[in-house]
């Protein structure tokens, strides 16, 4: 029951509440990948930050660089495993699952703020991905393999790539 002599506090807002607290918008019961947008993840990491006032350090060089060292502790996990031990690890063992999950949600936050920071709509840059890909690797082509493709046939091996 409220209190009749507290006074109602003001609360400042800066645009909708749910980007203000993205968190609270969703149920914990409703955080799944087919219920939670690209949207919820961006707001989620821009309000983290600026509670944090860490916007300043969140420089797409800096976040590149984050992306580098994460993935570089994910790979960690799987280092000096056979495809089988690993493969088994991850369908039989809790700890490393969650050591994977939490590595893998550690890259993923980061390319969410590299998005965030260049201001890329996540899905306008992924479709049109796709579509390079789609026209880069067609299916008939590379039905059941993987081939890459060659670069610049015309260069000379002894030539260097960039200046």
């Amino acid at each position: 029951m409220p209190n009749p002599k507290r006074k109602p506090q003001k609360v400042a807002r800066r645009g909708n509440a749910r980007q203000n607290a993205p968190h609270r918008s969703i149920k914990p019961g409703d955080l799944r990948d087919d219920l939670v947008t690209i949207q919820w993840l961006r707001d989620l990491m821009r309000e983290f930050l600026r509670q944090r006032q860490w916007e300043k350090y969140h420089l797409p060089r800096n976040l590149a660089a984050s992306i580098s060292v994460e993935a570089g502790e994910l790979l960690e996990l799987f280092q000096w495993l056979t495809p089988e031990e690993a493969a088994a690890r991850c369908a039989n063992d809790p700890a490393f699952r969650q050591a994977v999950g939490e590595e893998l949600c550690d890259v993923m936050m980061y390319c969410i703020s590299l998005a965030n920071a260049m201001d890329f709509n996540i899905a306008q840059t992924i479709a049109a991905k796709m579509q390079k890909n789609h026209a880069k690797y067609p299916p008939e082509k590379f039905l059941g393999h993987y081939e890459r493709p060659l670069r610049n046939l015309t260069m000379n091996p002894t030539e260097e790539r960039r200046p």
